[in-house]
């Protein structure tokens, strides 16, 4: 979706619904990788530090074990 926008057509959204996810969660999905792509897009228009591996490693697991909302 990032890489090559283009590329995607109406096939890709029926393989993922005929695969079993909801349309709710295809939307979601694609929702949050638009809002994904613009924060990286903003950061690396100002010039923000990005995390090393390890910082992120550490944000995912603190991520699966309380979640966005906590």
């Amino acid at each position: 979706m990032t890489l090559r926008p283009g590329d995607l057509d109406a096939g890709h959204a029926k393989a993922a619904l005929d695969a079993g996810l909801s349309r709710e969660a295809l939307t979601d999905a694609i929702a949050v990788a638009a809002v994904f792509g613009i924060i990286t897009r903003y950061a690396e228009a100002l010039d923000f530090a990005m995390p090393t591996p390890e910082e992120f490693e550490r944000a995912a697991k603190m991520l699966l074990k309380r979640g966005y909302a906590s």
